[in-house]
């Protein structure tokens, strides 16, 4: 699949990189409307000078063999790059997230099915061998039985520069999204109300709300609680999260790429297939192997889709239940209060 890069800030260098030695597309171009930034491309040995363009319309006049797009210009651009290749006949993989609105996610989606193209949002949380095992444990394998109560802490201190240092919501919108999407695929649960409050400590480098207290509820009962930080001056945490999930049969427990089950009954802690039992009710649970993990995986799973006419995991449509446990946090967070989803 022949594929163009738009945008090649921080974030989307590291992804040119993984185009260019993919299996899975073949890098035919790449667009930045700064001169740096192609130049940049350029010296990096991963295109040549023929391959850069300034703007996608440039490049779709003179590059007319092309499949699809990976966006990863700034949130605030991502309507008009997606509409232009969609219009275009061209699939999209946009990172996350989708749109900076649901409204404008909900166009692109609507626009993709009008032109019977793939979009999908590039959550490559999903795709990391942890993840896969906590989903197989509470979906598949029921370990816990009915999830009811469920913690989710997050805390990093990254430096950045560019547009997320400008953001009002920072830590909700570009960095809990990755989360609260684990939220509905790890735990296969649709929250159905929110309650947040964000915050920005004195000491954040961030001109908005780096922290925040999130609180999901679902309809089949589970109560799921968030606490994040992008400016976190205590222990760090992996960019997963520490989780723990309870239920009626038990607790798992997903700490730095470590899984542990917690059996509430021994027939449970004795049948688990492949966990390691360690004291009383503790048993590891080792990793499931995946052929390709987070962007990488991200990019196998978008290739797929294409070539096998088949909706892909995070599709545009799926991913705008994501959005809107994004979006209504934000809004709880404006309104003081809850907020139906």
């Amino acid at each position: 699949m022949k594929i163009v890069q738009v945008g090649l800030g921080f974030w989307g260098r590291g992804w040119m990189q993984i185009l260019a030695g993919s299996d899975d597309v073949q890098l035919v171009a790449v667009v930045d409307n700064d001169e740096s930034a192609r130049a940049w491309a350029v010296g990096s040995g991963a295109v040549n000078a023929g391959m850069v363009f300034a703007s996608l319309s440039e490049c779709l006049s003179r590059v007319t063999d092309v499949d699809s797009v990976l966006i990863t210009v700034p949130p605030s651009a991502h309507l008009d790059v997606a509409l232009e290749a969609i219009e275009n006949g061209l699939a999209c993989l946009v990172e996350k997230p989708l749109a900076p609105t649901l409204d404008e996610a909900a166009t692109i989606v609507s626009e993709a099915d009008r032109k019977n193209c793939v979009v999908m949002a590039a959550q490559n949380y999903r795709f990391k061998r942890a993840a896969a095992t906590v989903a197989w444990l509470v979906n598949e394998r029921k370990a816990v039985g009915a999830v009811e109560r469920v913690s989710v802490r997050f805390g990093a201190a990254p430096s950045f520069t560019g547009f997320r240092l400008s953001m009002d919501e920072p830590l909700i919108v570009d960095m809990a999204i990755h989360h609260f999407d684990l939220m509905r695929a790890v735990l296969g649960v649709e929250p159905t109300e929110v309650y947040a409050h964000s915050f920005n400590p004195s000491w954040s480098p961030f001109q908005g709300n780096a922290c925040a207290n999130v609180e999901f509820r679902c309809a089949a009962g589970a109560t799921i609680n968030y606490q994040g930080s992008w400016c976190e001056r205590g222990p760090l945490t992996s960019w997963d999260g520490s989780w723990t999930i309870e239920g009626d049969r038990g607790c798992v427990t997903w700490i730095a790429n470590r899984v542990k089950f917690y059996a509430h009954y021994i027939d449970d802690s004795v049948y688990l297939d492949g966990a390691i039992e360690r004291n009383g009710n503790e048993m590891d649970v080792p990793l499931r192997e995946l052929q390709f993990e987070e962007r990488r995986g991200t990019l196998h799973e978008f290739a797929s889709a294409v070539a096998e006419k088949r909706i892909p995991v995070c599709s545009g449509r799926d991913n705008l239940n994501t959005l809107a446990m994004v979006f209504g946090a934000v809004k709880s967070h404006r309104a003081g209060g809850l907020v139906p989803l």
